[in-house]
């Protein structure tokens, strides 16, 4: 974690609820992933869960957004409601998205996993090379994931995809000479 319990408790005793949002930069090692890896031309690695450079100098967090709201709601002793907003409607408004995102209701658009904690096991993730232009992305298979919702349809069922995929790449405004670059 990059802020001390102190620093947390009085940020969320000055502001609103509704204006402190979870936020993680989760590096590779995140959830299972190498315990090293380059960033930006330097080796970090994942010593007594810290990320750190050669140096010691911060490299990021391995702090997943399950274990954000595991730990608001068992370290800081906040409840459910006000942990998961900041985890999604609070975030969604600062993109100001809201009107689409952060909340499960009918026009939202809404990602849901319905977990069984007592039978959640990862697999060991691996690189898969399967993005345009050769890109890579990080992947790991679970066990205790009942189903998946995406966008109001169920997309896996007791770890078996169902052959649909209604998401849709979100994308922020580009300039001309990017989507140029792009083509």
């Amino acid at each position: 974690f990059h802020v001390h319990d102190a620093s947390l408790t009085a940020a969320i005793a000055a502001k609103s609820r509704d204006r402190l949002m979870l936020i993680t930069d989760a590096m590779p090692p995140a959830a299972g992933g190498p315990p090293g890896f380059d960033l930006q031309g330097r080796r970090a690695t994942l010593e007594n869960g810290r990320l750190q450079l050669e140096d010691g100098t911060l490299a990021g967090s391995n702090l997943t957004m399950g274990e954000a709201v595991r730990y608001c709601i068992g370290q800081l002793k906040l409840d459910l409601a006000t942990t998961l907003r900041m985890a999604s409607l609070t975030p969604a408004a600062f993109l100001r998205m809201d009107h689409e995102l952060g909340r499960i209701a009918p026009g939202y658009l809404a990602d849901v996993n319905v977990i069984d904690m007592n039978k959640v096991k990862l697999g060991k993730p691996w690189l898969a090379f399967d993005l345009p232009a050769g890109g890579k992305r990080l992947l790991q298979k679970a066990e205790g994931y009942d189903c998946t919702i995406k966008s109001g349809q169920v997309t896996f069922r007791n770890g078996e995809y169902l052959g649909v995929h209604p998401g849709v790449v979100l994308r922020g405004p580009q300039t001309t000479e990017l989507a140029m670059a792009a083509e």
